[in-house]
């Protein structure tokens, strides 16, 4: 570009241009973020004395860590020829009960402060449901999250991808600039089938096994930081 300047031309160039990628965090919510599991598996307990299933502490905390809630209704679905929506509501019913009693995992809140002093999005997608906005503001992690994504939004249940596939396209993510972290094989898988990075939140207690497919590992939240 040309310009005049007492008689003189002035040759302006263009500035390169450089794109710039934001870094993005997705979130799973029990066993990551939030120290659930103590109620998720009081509920299924009490679904199990309900429905007559033969289930004890130990297998139900073991089911519903290394795969889902979905999971172990299924299980006793398929022996006492129930429907599932009857035994899931009544699990909610029992759950919702105390809910309450949810606590923040170990460093949780510190973390996402880190990241939002990093300028980085949090983003959540949970197979929790209609109790996910009382939770999250009764631990007061509720404002720190860009979108939260929850089971009634209808997208396909992890490891299907459809979730964060539906954040990286309205929001216009960098793949290889966004992360999913969880604390179950299925979370890395969901990542996985989307083409983003990995975080495998596994604490001392953790139950999950590595499978090797996981970008990172990590057994204190605040490693996060390192990491981003």
């Amino acid at each position: 570009t040309y310009g005049a300047m007492g008689g003189a031309k002035i040759i302006f160039f263009p500035l390169p241009y450089f794109e710039v990628f934001m870094t993005a965090i997705i979130w799973d919510l029990d066993g990551t973020l939030l120290d659930s599991y103590d109620v998720i598996v009081s509920g299924l307990y009490g679904v199990c004395k309900e429905f007559g299933y033969q289930g004890n502490i130990e297998e139900i905390r073991t089911e519903a860590i290394k795969h889902s809630v979905s999971y172990f209704i299924d299980k006793i679905v398929k022996e006492k020829g129930l429907p599932f929506e009857k035994i899931k509501e009544r699990y909610s019913q029992i759950t919702d009960e105390n809910n309450d009693k949810i606590t923040l995992m170990k460093h949780a809140k510190e973390v996402l402060e880190g990241l939002k002093e990093k300028n980085i999005d949090s983003f959540v997608l949970t197979h929790r449901g209609l109790s996910t906005d009382f939770v999250l503001n009764n631990v007061g992690i509720n404002d720190f999250f860009k979108e939260i994504i929850t089971s009634k939004r209808g997208f396909k249940r992890k490891p299907d991808p459809e979730g964060i596939i539906y954040l990286i396209e309205k929001y216009n993510l960098d793949k290889n600039n966004t992360y999913y972290v969880g604390d179950r094989v299925l979370d890395i898988e969901c990542a996985n089938n989307a083409n983003i990075k990995s975080i495998l939140y596994l604490p001392k207690d953790g139950l999950t096994i590595p499978t090797g497919k996981e970008t990172y590992i990590v057994s204190d939240l605040l490693d996060i930081l390192k990491i981003v």
